[in-house]
Protein backbone atom coordinates (compact mmCIF):
# COMPACT_ATOMS: atom_id res chain seq x y z
CA UNK A 1 0.00 0.00 0.00
CA UNK A 2 2.85 2.40 0.87
CA UNK A 3 4.51 1.87 -2.52
CA UNK A 4 1.19 2.50 -4.29
CA UNK A 5 0.66 5.75 -2.37
CA UNK A 6 4.17 6.97 -3.25
CA UNK A 7 3.69 6.12 -6.95
CA UNK A 8 0.31 7.89 -7.13
CA UNK A 9 1.66 10.99 -5.35
CA UNK A 10 4.69 11.09 -7.69
CA UNK A 11 2.37 10.90 -10.71
CA UNK A 12 0.57 14.00 -9.47
CA UNK A 13 3.76 15.68 -8.32
CA UNK A 14 5.22 15.29 -11.82
CA UNK A 15 2.06 16.41 -13.62
CA UNK A 16 4.12 18.59 -15.98
CA UNK A 17 6.18 15.78 -17.51
CA UNK A 18 3.24 13.37 -17.26
CA UNK A 19 1.12 15.84 -19.26
CA UNK A 20 3.77 16.05 -21.98
CA UNK A 21 3.98 12.25 -22.01
CA UNK A 22 0.19 12.00 -22.42
CA UNK A 23 0.30 14.47 -25.32
CA UNK A 24 3.13 12.47 -26.90
CA UNK A 25 1.09 9.24 -26.93
CA UNK A 26 -2.08 11.02 -28.03
CA UNK A 27 -4.08 11.07 -24.77
CA UNK A 28 -5.76 13.98 -23.00
CA UNK A 29 -3.73 14.74 -19.78
CA UNK A 30 -6.90 15.57 -17.83
CA UNK A 31 -7.98 11.92 -18.14
CA UNK A 32 -4.80 10.67 -16.43
CA UNK A 33 -5.08 13.51 -13.89
CA UNK A 34 -8.65 12.59 -12.98
CA UNK A 35 -7.95 8.82 -12.74
CA UNK A 36 -4.91 9.24 -10.46
CA UNK A 37 -6.78 11.77 -8.29
CA UNK A 38 -9.77 9.43 -8.03
CA UNK A 39 -7.55 6.59 -6.78
CA UNK A 40 -5.94 8.86 -4.16
CA UNK A 41 -9.42 10.01 -3.11
CA UNK A 42 -10.51 6.36 -2.64
CA UNK A 43 -7.36 5.59 -0.65
CA UNK A 44 -7.95 8.62 1.57
CA UNK A 45 -11.49 7.43 2.32
CA UNK A 46 -10.36 3.84 2.99
CA UNK A 47 -7.47 4.94 5.24
CA UNK A 48 -9.58 7.45 7.22
CA UNK A 49 -13.05 5.95 7.53
CA UNK A 50 -13.94 8.07 10.55
CA UNK A 51 -14.78 11.67 9.79
CA UNK A 52 -15.41 14.54 12.17
CA UNK A 53 -18.49 16.76 11.87
CA UNK A 54 -16.29 19.70 10.86
CA UNK A 55 -14.64 17.67 8.08
CA UNK A 56 -18.04 16.48 6.86
CA UNK A 57 -19.41 20.01 6.60
CA UNK A 58 -16.19 21.16 4.94
CA UNK A 59 -16.65 18.51 2.23
CA UNK A 60 -20.29 19.54 1.72
CA UNK A 61 -19.38 23.23 1.41
CA UNK A 62 -16.45 22.51 -0.91
CA UNK A 63 -18.58 20.19 -3.09
CA UNK A 64 -21.38 22.75 -3.42
CA UNK A 65 -18.86 25.47 -4.24
CA UNK A 66 -17.08 23.38 -6.92
CA UNK A 67 -20.36 22.31 -8.54
CA UNK A 68 -21.52 25.94 -8.60
CA UNK A 69 -18.23 27.06 -10.14
CA UNK A 70 -18.40 24.25 -12.69
CA UNK A 71 -21.92 25.28 -13.73
CA UNK A 72 -20.86 28.94 -13.75
CA UNK A 73 -17.98 28.09 -16.11
CA UNK A 74 -20.26 26.00 -18.34
CA UNK A 75 -22.68 28.93 -18.66
CA UNK A 76 -19.80 31.08 -19.90
CA UNK A 77 -18.77 28.50 -22.55
CA UNK A 78 -15.53 27.55 -20.79
CA UNK A 79 -13.98 24.47 -22.37
CA UNK A 80 -15.26 21.41 -20.44
CA UNK A 81 -11.82 19.80 -20.08
CA UNK A 82 -10.33 23.03 -18.67
CA UNK A 83 -13.07 23.27 -16.06
CA UNK A 84 -12.72 19.56 -15.19
CA UNK A 85 -8.96 19.97 -14.74
CA UNK A 86 -9.45 22.80 -12.23
CA UNK A 87 -12.11 20.93 -10.25
CA UNK A 88 -9.94 17.79 -10.26
CA UNK A 89 -7.07 19.88 -8.88
CA UNK A 90 -9.22 20.91 -5.90
CA UNK A 91 -10.24 17.26 -5.38
CA UNK A 92 -6.57 16.23 -5.48
CA UNK A 93 -5.69 18.87 -2.87
CA UNK A 94 -8.38 17.64 -0.50
CA UNK A 95 -7.60 13.95 -1.12
CA UNK A 96 -3.89 14.31 -0.33
CA UNK A 97 -4.57 16.33 2.83
CA UNK A 98 -7.23 13.84 3.94
CA UNK A 99 -4.90 10.90 3.20
CA UNK A 100 -1.99 12.20 5.31
CA UNK A 101 -3.86 14.02 8.08
CA UNK A 102 -3.29 11.20 10.60
CA UNK A 103 0.20 10.28 9.41
CA UNK A 104 2.96 10.41 11.99
CA UNK A 105 6.01 12.63 11.55
CA UNK A 106 8.14 9.57 10.84
CA UNK A 107 5.85 8.38 8.07
CA UNK A 108 5.57 11.86 6.56
CA UNK A 109 9.35 12.34 6.31
CA UNK A 110 9.69 8.92 4.69
CA UNK A 111 7.04 9.79 2.09
CA UNK A 112 8.72 13.15 1.47
CA UNK A 113 12.04 11.33 1.04
CA UNK A 114 10.73 8.71 -1.39
CA UNK A 115 8.52 11.10 -3.40
CA UNK A 116 11.48 13.47 -3.79
CA UNK A 117 13.84 10.65 -4.72
CA UNK A 118 11.52 9.12 -7.32
CA UNK A 119 10.68 12.58 -8.72
CA UNK A 120 14.39 13.32 -9.26
CA UNK A 121 14.92 9.99 -11.02
CA UNK A 122 11.78 10.45 -13.15
CA UNK A 123 12.60 14.00 -14.23
CA UNK A 124 16.26 13.20 -15.00
CA UNK A 125 15.43 10.01 -16.88
CA UNK A 126 12.70 11.55 -19.01
CA UNK A 127 14.88 14.55 -19.87
CA UNK A 128 17.75 12.31 -20.98
CA UNK A 129 15.40 9.99 -22.86
CA UNK A 130 13.70 12.87 -24.63
CA UNK A 131 17.06 14.22 -25.78
CA UNK A 132 18.19 10.78 -27.00
CA UNK A 133 15.07 10.22 -29.11
CA UNK A 134 15.35 13.69 -30.62
CA UNK A 135 12.51 15.32 -28.72
CA UNK A 136 14.68 18.12 -27.32
CA UNK A 137 15.65 19.18 -23.82
CA UNK A 138 13.16 19.31 -20.93
CA UNK A 139 15.46 21.60 -18.94
CA UNK A 140 12.77 24.28 -18.53
CA UNK A 141 10.63 21.74 -16.67
CA UNK A 142 13.49 20.43 -14.55
CA UNK A 143 14.58 23.97 -13.61
CA UNK A 144 11.05 24.88 -12.51
CA UNK A 145 11.00 21.76 -10.30
CA UNK A 146 14.42 22.44 -8.80
CA UNK A 147 13.43 24.79 -5.96
CA UNK A 148 10.78 22.61 -4.32
CA UNK A 149 12.91 19.48 -4.74
CA UNK A 150 15.85 21.33 -3.17
CA UNK A 151 13.73 22.37 -0.17
CA UNK A 152 12.58 18.75 0.26
CA UNK A 153 16.17 17.45 0.21
CA UNK A 154 17.19 20.10 2.75
CA UNK A 155 14.28 19.23 5.07
CA UNK A 156 15.26 15.53 4.94
CA UNK A 157 18.84 16.45 5.97
CA UNK A 158 17.81 18.97 8.62
CA UNK A 159 15.44 16.65 10.48
CA UNK A 160 17.44 13.43 10.06
CA UNK A 161 19.08 13.78 13.52
CA UNK A 162 15.72 13.47 15.29
CA UNK A 163 13.74 11.33 12.82
CA UNK A 164 14.40 7.90 11.29
CA UNK A 165 16.53 8.76 8.24
CA UNK A 166 19.95 7.12 8.26
CA UNK A 167 23.20 8.38 6.79
CA UNK A 168 23.06 5.99 3.84
CA UNK A 169 19.64 7.29 2.79
CA UNK A 170 20.79 10.90 3.09
CA UNK A 171 23.98 10.32 1.10
CA UNK A 172 21.98 8.65 -1.65
CA UNK A 173 19.43 11.43 -2.09
CA UNK A 174 22.13 14.14 -1.75
CA UNK A 175 24.17 12.53 -4.53
CA UNK A 176 21.06 12.27 -6.72
CA UNK A 177 20.25 15.94 -6.09
CA UNK A 178 23.78 17.02 -7.11
CA UNK A 179 23.53 14.88 -10.27
CA UNK A 180 20.11 16.43 -10.95
CA UNK A 181 21.62 19.93 -10.87
CA UNK A 182 24.50 18.89 -13.12
CA UNK A 183 22.08 17.26 -15.56
CA UNK A 184 20.03 20.47 -15.77
CA UNK A 185 23.04 22.55 -16.85
CA UNK A 186 24.25 19.86 -19.26
CA UNK A 187 20.76 19.62 -20.78
CA UNK A 188 20.68 23.40 -21.34
CA UNK A 189 24.21 23.36 -22.78
CA UNK A 190 23.53 20.55 -25.25
CA UNK A 191 20.20 22.06 -26.34
CA UNK A 192 22.31 24.42 -28.52
CA UNK A 193 20.35 27.51 -27.64
CA UNK A 194 16.85 26.02 -27.91
CA UNK A 195 16.49 26.07 -24.12
CA UNK A 196 17.72 28.90 -21.90
CA UNK A 197 18.49 29.09 -18.21
CA UNK A 198 15.44 29.99 -16.11
CA UNK A 199 17.04 32.61 -13.87
CA UNK A 200 13.87 33.19 -11.83
CA UNK A 201 13.95 29.52 -10.79
CA UNK A 202 17.72 29.12 -10.42
CA UNK A 203 18.13 32.25 -8.29
CA UNK A 204 15.23 31.39 -5.99
CA UNK A 205 16.53 27.80 -5.71
CA UNK A 206 19.98 29.08 -4.71
CA UNK A 207 18.49 31.57 -2.22
CA UNK A 208 16.37 28.76 -0.74
CA UNK A 209 19.38 26.53 -0.15
CA UNK A 210 21.33 29.40 1.46
CA UNK A 211 18.42 30.47 3.69
CA UNK A 212 17.74 26.91 4.86
CA UNK A 213 21.44 26.32 5.55
CA UNK A 214 21.69 29.39 7.77
CA UNK A 215 18.40 28.63 9.51
CA UNK A 216 19.65 25.16 10.42
CA UNK A 217 23.15 26.36 11.29
CA UNK A 218 21.80 28.96 13.74
CA UNK A 219 18.67 27.12 14.92
CA UNK A 220 19.86 27.32 18.53
CA UNK A 221 20.07 31.10 18.22
CA UNK A 222 16.50 31.53 16.97
CA UNK A 223 14.07 33.17 19.43
CA UNK A 224 11.90 30.82 21.47
CA UNK A 225 8.12 31.11 21.31
CA UNK A 226 5.24 29.10 22.68
CA UNK A 227 3.09 27.13 20.23
CA UNK A 228 0.26 29.65 20.64
CA UNK A 229 2.58 32.58 19.88
CA UNK A 230 4.02 30.79 16.85
CA UNK A 231 0.54 30.14 15.49
CA UNK A 232 -0.29 33.85 15.72
CA UNK A 233 3.11 34.81 14.26
CA UNK A 234 2.62 32.46 11.31
CA UNK A 235 -0.83 33.88 10.53
CA UNK A 236 0.32 37.50 10.66
CA UNK A 237 3.38 36.75 8.51
CA UNK A 238 1.36 35.05 5.76
CA UNK A 239 -1.18 37.90 5.74
CA UNK A 240 1.72 40.34 5.34
CA UNK A 241 3.10 38.23 2.47
CA UNK A 242 -0.25 38.39 0.67
CA UNK A 243 -0.40 42.17 1.17
CA UNK A 244 3.16 42.51 -0.15
CA UNK A 245 2.24 40.37 -3.17
CA UNK A 246 -0.58 42.79 -4.00
CA UNK A 247 1.73 45.77 -3.44
CA UNK A 248 4.37 44.13 -5.64
CA UNK A 249 1.84 43.76 -8.46
CA UNK A 250 0.40 47.26 -8.25
CA UNK A 251 3.53 49.32 -7.62
CA UNK A 252 6.94 47.65 -7.61
CA UNK A 253 6.40 45.47 -10.67
CA UNK A 254 5.46 48.48 -12.74
CA UNK A 255 8.54 50.45 -11.66
CA UNK A 256 11.25 47.75 -11.69
CA UNK A 257 10.42 45.59 -14.71
CA UNK A 258 11.34 48.16 -17.40
CA UNK A 259 14.93 48.31 -16.08
CA UNK A 260 15.50 44.53 -15.98
CA UNK A 261 16.68 42.18 -18.77
CA UNK A 262 13.83 40.65 -20.80
CA UNK A 263 11.63 43.56 -19.71
CA UNK A 264 9.29 42.75 -22.57
CA UNK A 265 8.31 39.43 -21.02
CA UNK A 266 7.76 41.04 -17.62
CA UNK A 267 5.66 43.87 -18.98
CA UNK A 268 3.51 41.50 -21.04
CA UNK A 269 2.79 39.50 -17.88
CA UNK A 270 1.91 42.70 -16.07
CA UNK A 271 -0.41 43.82 -18.88
CA UNK A 272 -2.15 40.41 -18.90
CA UNK A 273 -2.67 40.54 -15.13
CA UNK A 274 -3.97 44.10 -15.41
CA UNK A 275 -6.39 43.05 -18.17
CA UNK A 276 -7.66 40.16 -16.04
CA UNK A 277 -8.20 42.50 -13.08
CA UNK A 278 -10.05 45.02 -15.25
CA UNK A 279 -12.37 42.28 -16.54
CA UNK A 280 -13.10 41.08 -13.01
CA UNK A 281 -13.93 44.52 -11.62
CA UNK A 282 -15.86 45.71 -14.66
CA UNK A 283 -18.93 43.83 -13.39
CA UNK A 284 -19.81 41.41 -10.59
CA UNK A 285 -17.11 38.92 -11.58
CA UNK A 286 -14.82 40.01 -8.75
CA UNK A 287 -16.98 38.17 -6.18
CA UNK A 288 -16.97 34.61 -7.57
CA UNK A 289 -14.79 34.96 -10.66
CA UNK A 290 -15.77 33.53 -14.04
CA UNK A 291 -15.86 29.85 -13.11
CA UNK A 292 -13.45 26.92 -12.94
CA UNK A 293 -10.98 26.95 -15.83
CA UNK A 294 -12.05 30.35 -17.18
CA UNK A 295 -8.42 31.51 -17.14
CA UNK A 296 -7.70 29.17 -20.07
CA UNK A 297 -8.39 32.00 -22.52
CA UNK A 298 -5.88 34.21 -24.30
CA UNK A 299 -6.03 37.84 -23.19
CA UNK A 300 -5.80 40.54 -25.83
CA UNK A 301 -3.44 43.32 -24.78
CA UNK A 302 -1.82 46.37 -26.34
CA UNK A 303 1.96 46.22 -26.16
CA UNK A 304 4.18 48.86 -27.80
CA UNK A 305 1.31 49.75 -30.18
CA UNK A 306 0.91 46.07 -31.16
CA UNK A 307 -2.16 43.98 -30.35
CA UNK A 308 -1.14 40.54 -29.03
CA UNK A 309 -2.89 37.72 -27.21
CA UNK A 310 -1.20 36.06 -24.28
CA UNK A 311 -2.03 33.41 -21.69
CA UNK A 312 -1.76 33.71 -17.90
CA UNK A 313 1.64 33.74 -16.22
CA UNK A 314 0.48 34.07 -12.62
CA UNK A 315 -1.11 31.25 -10.68
CA UNK A 316 -2.65 33.62 -8.15
CA UNK A 317 -4.14 35.84 -10.87
CA UNK A 318 -5.49 32.73 -12.66
CA UNK A 319 -7.01 31.52 -9.40
CA UNK A 320 -8.48 34.99 -8.75
CA UNK A 321 -9.90 35.15 -12.28
CA UNK A 322 -11.58 31.74 -11.86
CA UNK A 323 -12.80 32.12 -8.28
CA UNK A 324 -12.93 35.82 -7.45
CA UNK A 325 -12.50 37.40 -4.03
CA UNK A 326 -14.51 34.63 -2.33
CA UNK A 327 -12.25 31.91 -3.74
CA UNK A 328 -9.10 33.85 -2.85
CA UNK A 329 -10.33 34.30 0.73
CA UNK A 330 -11.09 30.57 0.90
CA UNK A 331 -7.53 29.81 -0.25
CA UNK A 332 -6.08 32.22 2.33
CA UNK A 333 -8.29 30.72 5.07
CA UNK A 334 -7.17 27.22 4.09
CA UNK A 335 -3.49 28.20 4.39
CA UNK A 336 -4.02 30.06 7.66
CA UNK A 337 -5.94 27.14 9.15
CA UNK A 338 -3.06 24.84 8.28
CA UNK A 339 -0.43 26.97 10.04
CA UNK A 340 -2.52 28.19 13.00
CA UNK A 341 -1.26 25.62 15.51
CA UNK A 342 -2.35 26.88 18.92
CA UNK A 343 -2.00 23.77 21.06
CA UNK A 344 1.08 21.69 21.86
CA UNK A 345 0.57 17.99 21.18
CA UNK A 346 2.67 14.98 22.14
CA UNK A 347 1.58 11.87 20.25
CA UNK A 348 4.09 9.60 21.97
CA UNK A 349 5.87 8.57 18.78
CA UNK A 350 8.77 11.04 18.99
CA UNK A 351 9.71 14.16 20.89
CA UNK A 352 11.05 16.93 18.68
CA UNK A 353 13.68 19.09 20.47
CA UNK A 354 12.52 22.58 21.38
CA UNK A 355 15.07 24.31 19.14
CA UNK A 356 13.34 22.74 16.12
CA UNK A 357 10.04 24.46 16.85
CA UNK A 358 11.06 27.91 15.66
CA UNK A 359 13.10 26.30 12.86
CA UNK A 360 9.97 24.53 11.58
CA UNK A 361 7.98 27.74 11.79
CA UNK A 362 10.60 29.72 9.85
CA UNK A 363 10.86 27.05 7.13
CA UNK A 364 7.07 26.86 6.87
CA UNK A 365 6.79 30.62 6.37
CA UNK A 366 9.65 30.55 3.86
CA UNK A 367 7.96 27.70 1.98
CA UNK A 368 4.74 29.72 1.66
CA UNK A 369 6.74 32.80 0.57
CA UNK A 370 8.39 30.74 -2.20
CA UNK A 371 4.97 29.47 -3.31
CA UNK A 372 3.56 33.02 -3.40
CA UNK A 373 6.57 34.22 -5.40
CA UNK A 374 6.28 31.47 -8.00
CA UNK A 375 2.56 32.03 -8.40
CA UNK A 376 3.10 35.76 -8.82
CA UNK A 377 5.42 35.35 -11.83
CA UNK A 378 4.50 31.83 -12.97
CA UNK A 379 1.91 29.08 -12.47
CA UNK A 380 3.01 26.27 -10.18
CA UNK A 381 1.57 23.98 -7.51
CA UNK A 382 -2.00 25.26 -7.87
CA UNK A 383 -5.27 23.94 -9.41
CA UNK A 384 -5.45 25.31 -12.93
CA UNK A 385 -7.10 24.80 -16.33
CA UNK A 386 -4.47 22.22 -17.36
CA UNK A 387 -2.97 19.45 -15.16
CA UNK A 388 0.52 20.63 -16.15
CA UNK A 389 0.49 23.44 -13.58
CA UNK A 390 -0.32 21.11 -10.69
CA UNK A 391 3.31 19.95 -10.55
CA UNK A 392 5.01 20.03 -7.12
CA UNK A 393 1.66 20.52 -5.34
CA UNK A 394 1.84 17.16 -3.49
CA UNK A 395 5.39 17.77 -2.21
CA UNK A 396 4.32 21.25 -1.10
CA UNK A 397 1.39 19.72 0.83
CA UNK A 398 3.62 17.05 2.39
CA UNK A 399 6.18 19.63 3.53
CA UNK A 400 3.39 21.93 4.75
CA UNK A 401 1.82 19.17 6.86
CA UNK A 402 5.17 17.86 8.15
CA UNK A 403 6.38 21.28 9.30
CA UNK A 404 3.04 22.08 10.95
CA UNK A 405 3.16 18.82 12.88
CA UNK A 406 6.77 19.29 14.00
CA UNK A 407 5.70 22.60 15.53
CA UNK A 408 2.71 21.19 17.39
CA UNK A 409 4.35 17.90 18.38
CA UNK A 410 7.15 19.74 20.14
CA UNK A 411 6.62 19.70 23.90
CA UNK A 412 7.64 22.55 26.20
CA UNK A 413 9.81 21.55 29.15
Amino acid sequence: MYVLIVILIVMLNSSDVMSLLMYRIGLEPTIYFFIVTFFIFLLSILKNKKMSINSFFLIIILTIYLIAQFIHAFSRDVFFVSSLSTVTGFLALYSIFHLIRNYSINKLILIIYHVTLVSIVLLTSLDLLNVLIGGGSLAILTQNNLCMIGISVCVCNMYAPVIQLNKKQLNFINCLFVLFIIEIFLSVEFSRGYVRLQYKSLIVSFISLVVLFFLYRFKDKLPKFSVRSLGFLNIMTVIIFFILAVFFFNVVYDEIIPYLPRAGSGMIRFEVAKTMTDELFSGSGYLFGFGSGASEKKFVISYYKNIVDYGIHSGLMGFFYDNGVVGLLMLLTFILKGISVFKSRNVGEILIPNNYRMLSSMILIFLIAVWIYYNSVYVMAIPSYIPYYFFQTPIFILLFDFLSKTISFTKVH
